[in-house]
């Protein structure tokens, strides 16, 4: 029987934080559908001083999208004028 990983996910301490505003943790989760998510999380106090952790989700393809979007395509060569007979 193959390992069902939906409605699961893994958050790793986040070794590259570079500033305050860069999340404490990441990670990823697959939901129910079986969607990609990337998860981030903050460790944060209320005003009473109790620690609780905000999470952000996005989804992985919106990332990959946005990746290739950001490298505009290149027209393809056109060898038939390049060959001499």
């Amino acid at each position: 029987m193959e390992y069902d990983n939906r409605n699961s996910g893994v958050l790793f301490k986040n070794d590259r934080k570079q500033k305050d505003t860069d999340p404490a943790y990441t990670g990823s989760y697959t939901n129910s559908d079986g969607v990609q998510h990337y998860l981030s999380a903050w460790i944060n106090q209320d005003g009473s001083g109790k620690t609780y952790m905000k999470l952000k989700t996005s989804l992985k393809s919106d990332h990959q999208n946005q990746s290739s979007q950001s490298t505009p395509p290149q027209p393809e060569p056109s060898f038939a004028e390049d060959i001499p007979f």
